[in-house]
C-alpha cells in the first residue's frame, strides 16, 4: 500500500487526484509500506525513478545504500521495530529517496517513529516545509526512539544489578535459585541483544547524515544544516551511552555467569566433604568385612557395637576438622 501525502498542508492525497505532471508544482511525500512488485513498478513509471526491492535495501555495503541516481539521493538505514513486544526487537531496512520536490519512503514494517511523524504532521509546518525538512523530522524521530530505547534498557540495566548484587538468597531452595540465576541471565541477554542492534541502526543513520549533510548545500537548504548537524551531534551521544551500556551488559554477564560458577561449585564442595567424610567408615567397614580366622573383636559381645561406634567416630573426626577450618 501506499499514501501521498501534500506537505504544504500535511494532508494526504488521493490516488486518482495525483498528476506527475505537476511534480514541480508540488511538494509531496510518497510512503511506500510493505509494497508489491506492481506497487514499485507503478511509482518507477510515474517520478522515473528505479526504486530498490527489499534484497537489494538489505545489503550492507555503503555503495548500495548511499547512492545518487535519476537526480535522486537514495539512502537506506537499519531501523528497529516492535521494540515493546516480549520476543525482543528486529532490525528492518528503510529507504529514503530524496529528490527536488518529492521525498519517497519504502518500509515494510510499521515503525513507531512514523506513525508519531505522521500524526503530528498537519501540526508542524516547519517539518514539513520541503521534502528535505520532512526527510531530516523522520530522522530526527527515528533517533528520539532509539533514544527512549536506550533509556529503558538503562534502567532495566539498574534493576538487574539490583536483583544481582543485593538479593538476598538465602530464603530461596537450591531449584528456585538456580531458576532465578536463570531468569537474570536471560534478560540481561536480551538486553544486550538490544543494545547491539540500536548501535546497527544508529550507526547506518549516522551514515545517512552525513551523506545528506554533503548534498544539502547542493539542494540549496543551508538552514536545515544546523538541524541536522543537531540530529549528528545526537547520534554520537546515543552511540557513546549504548557502548557504556555494551560493558554495563558485559559486566552483568559476568557477574552473573561467576554467580552460577560459585553455585556449581558449592554443589561440588558438598559432595567432595560427603566422600571425605564416608571415606574412614568405609575403610573401618571394610576391615571389619574381611574374613580372616584371626579377628579377635569377632568373638566379642561388644565387637559388632565397637565397629559402629569406630565408623561413626571415623565420619565426625573429619567433618569436625573441616568445620574449624571453615571449609563447611
Amino acid at each position: 500500500m501506499f499514501t501521498i501525502y501534500d506537505l504544504s498542508t500535511g494532508n494526504t492525497i488521493d490516488n486518482q487526484e495525483f498528476d506527475p505532471a505537476n511534480l514541480d508544482k508540488q511538494q509531496l511525500w510518497i510512503d511506500l509500506f510493505k509494497p508489491t512488485e506492481s506497487e514499485i513498478e507503478l511509482w518507477n513509471f510515474r517520478l522515473s525513478l528505479d526504486l530498490p526491492t527489499r534484497p537489494e535495501m538489505e545489503e550492507i555495503e555503503s555503495t548500495s545504500r548511499l547512492y545518487v541516481e535519476d537526480h535522486a539521493l537514495f539512502m537506506t538505514a537499519t531501523v528497529l521495530s516492535n521494540s515493546d513486544e516480549p520476543g525482543g526487537i528486529h532490525t528492518t531496512p528503510v529507504t529514503f529517496v530524496l529528490g527536488k520536490n518529492i521525498l519517497v519512503t519504502m518500509r515494510f514494517v510499521d515503525n513507531q517513529p512514523f506513525r508519531q511523524f505522521i500524526q503530528n504532521l498537519p501540526r508542524r509546518p516547519g517539518t514539513r516545509t520541503t521534502p528535505a525538512h520532512a526527510l531530516s523530522g523522520l530522522i530526527d524521530s527515528l533517533v528520539d526512539r532509539l533514544a527512549d530505547i536506550l533509556e529503558r534498557v538503562g534502567a532495566e540495566c539498574d534493576r538487574l544489578s539490583s536483583e544481582i548484587f543485593q538479593s538476598n538468597s538465602g530464603g530461596r531452595k537450591a531449584n528456585q535459585h538456580s531458576e532465578f540465576l536463570k531468569e537474570l541471565l536471560r534478560r540481561t541477554g536480551q538486553n544486550g541483544e538490544i543494545v547491539a542492534k540500536t548501535r546497527e541502526s544508529l550507526m547506518t543513520i549516522n551514515r545517512i547524515i552525513v551523506y545528506f549533510l554533503e548534498s544539502i548545500k547542493n539542494l540549496g537548504l543551508d538552514s536545515l544544516v544546523p538541524h541536522v548537524k543537531g540530529i549528528g551531534r545526537d547520534i554520537q551521544s546515543l552511540s557513546d551511552h549504548a557502548n557504556y551500556l555494551t560493558s554495563k551488559v558485559a559486566f552483568l554477564l559476568d557477574a552473573i555467569l561467576g554467580l552460577i560458577n560459585i553455585e556449581q561449585n558449592q554443589v561440588i564442595k558438598i559432595f567432595s566433604i560427603a566422600a571425605v567424610i564416608f571415606l574412614p567408615p568405609t575403610v573401618v567397614a571394610s576391615i571389619y568385612g574381611m574374613n580372616f580366622n584371626v579377628m579377635p573383636e569377632l568373638h566379642q559381645e561388644w565387637g559388632y557395637p565397637f565397629a559402629l561406634g569406630l565408623m561413626i567416630f571415623s565420619a565426625i573426626v573429619p567433618f569436625v576438622y573441616f568445620r574449624r577450618k571453615g571449609w563447611i
